[in-house]
Parts: C-alpha cells; structure tokens; sequence
C-alpha cells in the first residue's frame, strides 16, 4: 500500500516538472518574439493592432487628439511665417516715407520743393500739400494754385519721358491737380490732353463731369470739340489709382455716364459735323 502511494506521488511529481518545464519554455519564447498573447487568447502584434483595437473608442480619442495637435502646431508655424512676412514687408518703405518730414512745411515752402527739390522732395511735398490742402481742408490761395497749376502741366509733360514719375506725382495731389488738368485738355499736344483725361477718368466724381460737361459745350473749334469728346468716352473707364485715394463705385460712374455723359457725347458729335 505505502508502495502504491510512493508510486503515484512521483508520477503526479514528476508532471508538475514536467508542466513547469513546458511552462518556462513558452514564457522565454514569448518574451523574444514581437508578438504577444491578447486577452482574447489571440496573437497581437505591438505594430499592427488588430481591427478591434483600431476601433476601440479610447484609440479613436487619442488619434484625434493627436491630429489635433499637428493642426494645431501647423497653424502656429503658418502664422510665425505670416508675422514673419508681414515684419518684413513693414520693414520695406518708399524713398519717400523715410526721413525728413515735411508736415510741418507751410503751402509756399511746399510748392517751392515741387519746383527745386529733388525727385524725393517733390513727392514729399506732393504727398504733405494733399494732406494739408485735399478736399475738405484747407486752400491755396489764387496764387499758389495757379503756381501748382504751373507744376500739373510740367509732371504731364513728364509723362512722355518718365512716365511713372510725371504720373504718380498728379496721383500724389489728386484733386489739388484737378484745376490744371482741365486747362491741359485742350493742349496741342494729343498726349498731354490724352493723359490729362486720363487723371479726370481716375479722380472722376459728379463735380468733375460736370464741369467737363459744362467746358465741353463751350468748346468752339472741331479740334477742340473733339478732345472733349475723347475725355468724356474716358469717363466710362473705372480704372484703379495706383497711389491709395477715394474713387466712385463702378455702378456709380456707369450711372454718371449713363445719365449725363453719353447724351452730351451724341450733341457734341452733330456738332462737329
């Protein structure tokens, strides 16, 4: 009997090592292999996630979080290179913005740069008389709009050598220029009263057309009727300034011509006839 029970006792010892054996073997496997054993008892790779897991809420939340983050850091690095940019394009003036100032010049000392200052003092001078004298300011005198007027001409005539120069310089004064632009549309010179009727076209409000309307049908040659009729067809143009200033609409210039211009062109073309 003590035999029977020795016998068996070794047996049952002798499985127990044996399943420790097999147990300590599949734990060193596992451990050098990249996949491991799910709660499912199925094998899972720690770099492809089964669907399952894919899918679950809680990776679904951390994925998105995650993008959120690379928007988020993209948006910033987007916007330090706008910043960046922009401090960069602040950083870019025009020979005239910098330096001296002359808001502290009076109307004669102005006028008297456009005539002598260099080409940097001249659009400084243009620049502070539009902003001491433009509409609605102050005036010039007789005098020192008929000396301006004097300056309208010559920067019209510039305009056939240094285009860009005599043109942003009328731009410069705008309506202050107005005055000798009319006095030019008439001008023997078919291109000082073409670009004079160019600046009207741009700075064009309801006053302007009708006082070209009004010069227009005082006009007594053919010669002269025919430039104002070049002047009014420009009216029709709604073309951009390049110096930053107040135009009309184009809805309201189309309305101008409509109502005013285009019937005044019909007479003036009978009577050229």
């Amino acid at each position: 009997m003590k035999r029977e029970k020795l016998f068996y006792s070794v047996i049952v010892l002798i499985i127990l090592v044996i399943i420790f054996i097999i147990i300590l073997a599949t734990e060193k496997q596992n451990s050098k292999s990249p996949i491991k054993s799910s709660s499912l008892g199925q094998p899972v790779d720690k770099q492809n996630k089964p669907l399952v897991d894919l899918l679950s809420p809680e990776n679904i939340i951390h994925e998105r979080k995650s993008q959120k983050k690379k928007e988020a850091y993209k948006v910033e690095d987007i916007q330090s290179e706008t910043k960046s940019k922009k401090a960069k394009r602040r950083t870019f003036l025009r020979p005239e913005d910098r330096g001296e100032r002359f808001s502290g010049y009076s109307a004669d000392k102005l006028l008297n740069k456009l005539q002598t200052g260099n080409k940097i003092e001249q659009r400084k001078a243009s620049i502070e008389l539009w902003n001491q004298y433009g509409i609605g300011k102050k005036a010039l005198s007789l005098k020192q709009q008929q000396f301006l007027n004097n300056e309208v001409s010559r920067y019209l005539k510039m305009t056939k050598s240094n285009f860009e120069e005599g043109y942003l310089q009328l731009q410069r004064l705008w309506f202050l220029a107005t005055q000798g632009l009319f006095n030019n549309l008439t001008n023997n010179d078919n291109k000082i009263s073409e670009m004079s009727a160019r600046m009207l076209s741009l700075m064009k409000t309801g006053k302007i057309i009708d006082q070209l309307i009004e010069d227009a049908q005082k006009a007594k040659t053919s010669k002269e009727i025919k430039k104002y009729i070049f002047a009014l067809k420009y009216m029709q143009y709604n073309n951009p300034s390049v110096i930053k200033r107040q135009q009309i609409s184009k809805t309201k210039a189309e309305k101008f011509y409509k109502e005013k211009v285009a019937k005044v062109i019909n007479q003036l073309e009978m009577d050229k006839k």
